[in-house]
């Protein structure tokens, strides 16, 4: 190849990454954005966080009626990005407690408190 020919070649392989990287965002932008009404629905498949929810007996609004006065057992928790997860200690209902009503832990994401 001569150095005309390898240029519009360099050309044309610049282009078509470009172009298949505009395309490729553009659709990606597309799938993205018309899933932000599927979070509004109830997914058929819960999630992790929602299994550990219905195994221990937890609740995320209000606390169920019969647990007025009385210190959760358990806790769903989540540290920054790690897997939600079930603790009972003292220690982790107490901090999940603080987390919510006095705003410390901020590492903390409170995802439900439990009867157990």
């Amino acid at each position: 190849m001569n150095g005309g020919t390898h240029s519009k070649v360099l050309l044309g392989v610049l282009g078509g990454v470009l172009m298949g990287g505009l395309f490729g965002a553009l659709l990606g932008t597309a799938a993205v954005s018309g899933t932000s009404d599927q979070k509004t629905t109830a997914s058929p498949t819960p999630s992790y966080a929602e299994s550990l929810e219905r195994r221990y007996d937890c609740w995320t609004e209000v606390a169920p009626a019969d647990m007025n006065g009385k210190l959760p057992g358990g806790v769903v928790v989540q540290y920054g990005r790690s897997a939600p997860r079930h603790e009972t200690s003292d220690q982790a209902v107490g901090a999940a407690l603080e987390h919510v009503f006095n705003g410390t832990h901020p590492q903390l994401t409170v995802l439900a408190f439990c009867r157990r």
